[in-house]
């Protein structure tokens, strides 16, 4: 396991991002669904450190073929990886999105809220897990990701052109 924290003032002496990575053997083969040409995972988490510390979880989006979901090719060519950076809050927002909207869709539980200790490093990678096998699930449900507001989540409504 290698851990690497990487520290940055975003405003003088108000908060830090420490960014936490985490090298963890995958039990599962990093494969793309071949139903919605689409690999998701979350590589990684960042803490923002100051009066309200939060943690931002950093979502690894792969497009290896983009017409399942009928994604533009200039916009979305084969190969594409970029990152998006979702909060806690925003997976938990996201998670309610698709109860009331997709109830035919089973997703894994996403991590239970934590209001002490939510930058704790155990705590974030834990979390880490959990949110990968969120993200890895969702990753096969085309009609989920041809959703809007999945879309949007996922950043797949904006040019990820290389």
């Amino acid at each position: 396991v290698t851990h690497s924290i990487l520290i940055a003032a975003l405003k003088p002496s108000h908060a830090s991002v420490i960014e936490l990575s985490e090298t963890v053997k995958s039990k599962d083969k990093d494969e793309i669904s071949s139903t919605t040409g689409i690999l998701l995972s979350c590589g990684g988490a960042v803490n923002v450190i100051g009066e309200n510390a939060y943690t931002v979880y950093k979502i690894s989006v792969t497009v290896q073929n983009g017409k399942p979901l009928h994604l533009p090719e200039e916009a979305f060519p084969s190969g594409c990886r970029f990152t998006v950076l979702r909060r806690y809050s925003e997976f938990r927002e996201m998670e309610k999105w698709i109860a009331k909207k997709l109830p035919t869709v089973k997703l894994p539980p996403l991590p239970s809220r934590q209001w002490r200790n939510q930058i704790d490093m155990a705590v974030v990678n834990e979390r880490k897990k959990e949110f990968d096998t969120w993200l890895r699930a969702a990753s096969s449900h085309l009609g989920l990701l041809n959703d809007d507001h999945m879309r949007h989540f996922l950043k797949l409504d904006e040019s990820h052109e290389l």
